[in-house]
């Protein structure tokens, strides 16, 4: 769903550039663009709906390996870092939480 607010936001500003080109006049394009920021909103915070906490059970394994290894290697702040940057818009907390389960 959101991919199709996503085109169909794009899609309208196309649509606004074109008609600035070919009509001159700002009415139309500016009637075009207000939808369009619209769909692009709501495409927006659907996504941001559809994100969910990352639990342990979403590691696979080579990634739990890796993990363990940086644990072996006393880098726990590393390893809490690196769960960060696999699963985006996790917190601190909550990716501690998923590398102590590890140990």
């Amino acid at each position: 769903m959101r991919y199709f607010l996503f085109g169909l936001s794009a899609l309208l500003c196309l649509a606004a550039v074109v008609a600035k080109i070919f009509h001159g006049g700002y009415a139309l394009p500016l009637a075009l663009l207000v939808p369009a920021f619209i769909f692009l909103v709501v495409g927006m915070l659907k996504s941001r709906s559809e994100q969910r906490p990352v639990q342990f059970e979403d590691l696979e394994g080579w990634h739990r390996e890796e993990l363990q290894g940086l644990l072996d290697n006393g880098q726990f702040g590393t390893a809490v870092r690196q769960v960060q940057m696999w699963f985006r818009g996790t917190s601190h907390e909550r990716a501690e939480e998923i590398v102590r389960r590890l140990t």
